[in-house]
Parts: structure tokens; sequence; C-alpha cells
């Protein structure tokens, strides 16, 4: 009797241990949402209340990392309640060791910048167009940046929160405002203006009168504008050359359009250019080598005859601006991989000492303008929204969503797209942007083990278009230049990279290929090649996007207008369902014959779905901002797509350099 109780309570104690288990597992993947919330969606105000609640958990460890959370979340909205949920962190789990020194650190920060004299930081523009390319005024009354749905170049008026347009596109077709950055006066706004695949620079009024075209070659893909001098003569430029090899920093003339080359440079050329206050020296950072992301920092005299080494570090060592005539401002992350603000002291354009830290724990701000504005303040952008790639699963009878959209990636999160299933299912390749200005990574993540690997293939503005047949390599695009593409094979292996000259090899039992010519659709029989017409466009009608079944038997057409399906190799077309111009060119097949489809709707892009048998279109569970980029799982029951919508939080620290440094 002894022996079954001793077996019962066994049992007992290991169902509850089980129960424990599963109950951490829980809070973790609450806590890990929470965290996805705060770091990768921006939505900080959702990631406090998921925090408060893990914050009144059991479970001891889920408490302290949801309320050092919470502190972080209240810390970036500039709230001082971080201070006080710091301190409970650190008073109350001193038993949680990693956490309660990260509060400790933390709360050090804190202290020290509220002695700073007069230091002031301030969020002045939550949720501001992904990627902020432009700068204040040097009085600090408005901000330049461009018009996500236009375009146009733009200004905010950063007292009252205003928008103007300063140009006057029709539609974004018209061209866009790149790099902006106001004269020293405030009156004028230089920008690089992109169209038809070239790039030029400009200059107009503040109220948008007397727009000048400065700088035009057929031969440059872009004008990168860097900034003013000092004496509003001239502008600082990189020249991006169409062979994507040459590329020249330079100044434009603004009164007589003269280009004076500085300096010839190769990939990757310099991120930040900028003129000293009083336009004598130009600083500027680059790559320590071709395929390195750390960068130092150098110093050469304005008519580009001489030229300084002003920093070099192993450290990614990145310029930040001119603090003043002799102090060169950079971020560095040799403390302790965190970045930081250091100052080193300039003479002559020769670095003078050790350089000094300014500010610890800087984080990943992105500079906004030339340097320091005429008040002393420091405006930067941090990347709050992001663009991430999401699974699901959809009952292919219903189209009931039986699993919720979760995100894919493990390692590197809140810049992947293009997601693309293997032939087997196992596996599901993606883009993975970890630097604005970086070349992609290949991830593949295999789904069994949920183990990532990673190919560099170096290739610049790089799309992945689809798995070759035998899972073992994945067919790429590259766009070297405006102009050009080029075609690859990547084996999905080793990442090496094969130079491809037509379409990726079909399927073995591959029956049809086809082809897009404007507004013809043909169909090829593999075996036989005999070819014929198989879909004409009318009008001002033009296909978006073409997607063979899985088995072959049909294909769905999706225009500016409409989505239609026809059997192969030649059947009555169907219309399925009418589309707006502005809805996502997105469409994939999933299992029961379904077309799924994406329509723009007032704040998501919703998911649909349409039988190529015809009937009413079904709207499904899913909406998601900036959802497209559809992949379905070789089952017709797995999805991925990508989601999300770049925004960034603009900042402005004032009394930089006060005192307490």
């Amino acid at each position: 009797m002894r022996k079954t109780w001793a077996a019962v309570a066994a049992l007992v104690s290991l169902g509850l241990g089980l129960l424990v288990a599963e109950t951490s597992r829980g809070l973790e993947a609450q806590l890990k949402v929470a965290q996805h919330k705060a770091q990768v969606e921006g939505d900080i105000k959702g990631a406090i209340e998921d925090y408060k609640k893990l914050a009144e958990s059991g479970d001891r460890a889920i408490r302290a990392k949801a309320i050092l959370g919470m502190a972080q979340c209240y810390q970036t909205l500039g709230k001082a309640e971080a201070n006080k949920l710091y301190e409970r962190v650190v008073r109350e789990f001193p038993d949680q060791s990693d956490v309660a020194a990260e509060a400790l650190k933390r709360l050090a920060v804190l202290d020290r910048s509220s002695t700073d004299v007069g230091l002031s930081v301030r969020r002045i523009w939550p949720d501001a167009p992904g990627s902020m390319m432009g700068a204040p005024a040097p009085d600090g009354s408005y901000l330049t940046f461009t018009d996500a749905d236009t375009g146009d170049l733009s200004v905010r008026d950063l007292a009252t929160g205003a928008i103007r347009r300063v140009t006057a596109n029709k539609s974004a077709d018209d061209g866009d405002a790149e790099d902006s950055i106001p004269s020293p006066d405030g009156k004028q706004i230089a920008y690089a203006w992109f169209q038809n695949g070239h790039g030029d620079l400009r200059v107009i009024h503040l109220d948008g009168s007397g727009m000048r075209v400065l700088y035009s070659d057929p031969a440059v893909r872009y004008v990168e504008l860097y900034d003013w001098s000092p004496d509003e003569k001239n502008l600082l430029v990189v020249l991006q050359k169409e062979n994507h090899q040459k590329n020249e920093m330079a100044l434009i003339g603004v009164a007589d359009r003269s280009v004076r080359v500085l300096k010839t440079m190769g990939l990757p050329h310099a991120d930040r250019i900028r003129f000293s206050p009083d336009g004598h020296y130009i600083a500027y950072d680059t790559p320590q080598a071709k395929d390195s992301k750390e960068k130092d920092i150098f110093v050469m005299s304005a008519d580009g005859s001489r030229e300084t080494a002003l920093v070099r570090h192993p450290a990614d060592d990145y310029l930040l601006g001119w603090a003043d005539g002799h102090h060169v401002l950079f971020g560095s992350d040799r403390l302790g991989g965190a970045m930081s603000a250091w100052s080193i002291r300039v003479v002559d354009s020769k670095p003078q000492g050790a350089p000094e830290l300014v500010r610890k724990d800087l984080g990943p701000v992105k500079p906004m303008g030339p340097s320091m504005t005429k008040t002393g303040a420091f405006y930067y952008s941090i990347r709050t929204g992001t663009q991430e790639v999401y699974t699901a699963e959809l009952d292919p009878e219903t189209g009931k969503v039986v699993t919720q959209p979760a995100p894919a990636a493990r390692r590197f999160v809140g810049g992947n797209s293009r997601p693309l299933w293997s032939p087997n299912g196992r596996q599901l390749a993606y883009l993975s942007h970890r630097g604005e200005d970086s070349d992609a990574v290949i991830t593949i993540l295999d789904l069994s083990s949920g183990e990532e690997r990673f190919l560099s293939p170096h290739l610049p503005n790089l799309l992945l278009n689809s798995w070759l047949p035998d899972g073992q390599a994945l067919a790429a695009t590259s766009r070297p230049t405006a102009v050009e593409r080029k075609l690859h094979t990547i084996d999905a292996n080793t990442g090496a990279v094969t130079a491809r000259a037509g379409p990726a090899p079909a399927k073995p039992d591959a029956k049809w290929r086809f082809r897009v010519n404007q507004k013809t659709l043909f169909v090829r029989d593999v075996q036989s090649n005999e070819g014929k017409t198989l879909y004409s466009l009318t009008g001002d009608e033009c296909f978006c996007a073409i997607q063979p079944s899985p088995d072959s038997t049909q294909i769905a057409i999706l225009t500016n207008k409409k989505i239609v399906s026809i059997l192969v190799p030649g059947g009555e077309a169907r219309t399925l369902v009418a589309i707006n111009s502005n809805d996502p060119q997105e469409l994939a097949w999933t299992a029961g014959g379904y077309v799924l489809f994406v329509k723009k709707g007032k704040d998501s892009n919703e998911l649909w779905r349409v039988s190529s048998a015809g009937g009413a279109p079904q709207k499904l569970d899913i909406a998601m901002p900036g959802l497209t980029e559809l992949s379905v799982h070789p089952d017709g029951r797995r999805i991925a797509f990508r989601a999300g919508v770049p925004k960034s939080d603009v900042w402005v620290m004032e009394n930089f350099l006060g005192k307490g440094n």
C-alpha cells in the first residue's frame, strides 16, 4: 500500500512539475510578445499594459523582467516612472542578478543625467516617416522630411506640429525628395530628387518658390546630399556613378552650378560628411574595409588637399557632427559594446589627445542635420516601426485562422522581408537587413529545429525570387545600378553566388512556361515547345502579378483592375474580383483552389481569398499594417508574409555638452 501511495504521490508531483513548466513557458511567451511590441513594433503603450499584467505573475523571474521592461518603456517615453521602477527592481529582486544589474546600470545613467545642468531630452515627433532623410532648421523652427504618400519635400513646424508640402507632386510617380537640408539662414532648402532611375540636386525657397536644378547628369545614379558650406556658396555631395564602382565627393556651386571633385571613393563610401563651423575642414566616416561594418573617421581640408585620420580604432566609430570649431563628436561601441557619444579635440585637422566620453549609452540614434544647431541642440531619430516576416496557418475549407501570425525570425528582428518556403516545406528563407545602408543577409530557418543559418552574398539591392526545384539553391536578382539587373543563383548551404543568364529552371514535371510581353500573356508547352497567346489586356490595364496554381492546371492574373483565373493551356477567363489600383500587388494559391490577395484598408492591409471557381470573396481574420509579400507553404495551409511600416521617433537633446560629462 505504501508503494502504491508513493507512486501516486510521484505522479502528482510530476504532474504539478509539468504544469509549472508549462505555465512558465506560457509566461515566457507572453514576455516575448511584450518585448516584441516595445522593441520591434514600437507599440510602447501596448507593451506597458502587457508588462503590467506580467508584473502580477506568481513567477518571480518573470515579474522582475516585466518590471524592468516596463521601466525601459517609460524611459523611452521620457516619464519619471522609469526611475521608481528601476529602484523597485534593485530593491525587491536582488536574487535576479542579471535583471538587477541592468536596472542598476540604467539608474546610474538616469542619475547622471539629472545632474547635468540644463540637459533636456525631448521626443518632438512620434511616429515620423520611417527614413527621416531630413534635417532641422539652424534655429530649430522647422524640420524637413519626405512625404511618404506623394514623395514631396515637406516641412514640419516644430512649435505647432503643422505640416506643409514645399514641392507639389500630383502623385508619387512624379519623383521623390530624398536627402534635404535647410540653408544656414533657413530661407532655402537643398534636396536630392530621384525620378525615373536618376537623381539630381535641387534648391528651393522655404515657401516653395524659385526651384532650381543645380546638378543633373545621366551617368549619376544618385546625388547624396550631406551639407551646406557655412557661407552658403556650396553644397557638399557624393555623386554615385552608374557603374556603382566610382563615387565622387564633390562641391556643387549654389550660384554657378560648378562642380569641384574633392575625393574619388570606392564602395562602400562615406556614411556621413560634415563641414566644420568655419568651413575650413570636412569630417567624414568610412568603413574600415569593403565588407566591414566598423568605420573610422577622417578630417580633410575643404579644398581636398590634406587629409588626416582622426579616429582609428577596431570599434565601430561613426560621425555625429562638429560640436564646435575644435571638437568632433562621434558615436562608438568601444565601451562594452554599447553605442556611446565621444568627443575629440581637433587643431588644424589633427587629433589632439585621446577621445573623451561625452554621453554613455546613447543608443542606436541616427543624427539629423549637419551638426549642432545654432541653439546647441542635437536632433536625432530612433527607428521604431519595423518590417518583419510572420507565419500563420489557415483552415483551407473555412478560411479561419488556425494559428495566429507570429514572427519567424529568432536572432535578428525588425528588418526581415521576402519570405519563401522551400519546395519540401522544411525551410523558410527570407532577407534580413541589419542596417539602413547594409547589403541584405539571407536567413534560412529550419522549421523542425528552429535553427537559423545566415548567408552573406554581398549583392546590392538583393531580391529573392524563388527556390530552385531541388531545394539546394535560390534564384535571386540584384540591381547594382538603377538601370542594370543581374540574375544569380545562390547556394542555400554555402552562400556561393553564380551568375545566371535566364529564368530559373522549372520543376522537372513542369508542363508550361509563361511569359508576359507588355499587354499579352503567352504560354509555351515545355515538351513540344509550342506557344500560344493565353490572355490579352485592353485599354489602360496592366499586369501586376501572375501565379500558376500548384498543379499548373490554372493561372491567376492580377491586373491594376481585377483578378482573373484561366484554365491552362487555354480556357475561358473568369473575373474573380475587382481590385483598386492602390491595393498591394499580391497573389498566391492556397489549398482548395483558393487565391489569396491583399486589399488596402483604412489603417491596415487586409488578407482576402476568393475561389478560382468564382463566388464572393472572403475577408480573412488577418489584417496588419504593411501586410504584403505572400508565400504559401507546399501544404497549402501555412502562409508567410511581411508586415510592418517603418517609422521613427524624432528627439532633440539640448545642452548636449553640459556639465556632468
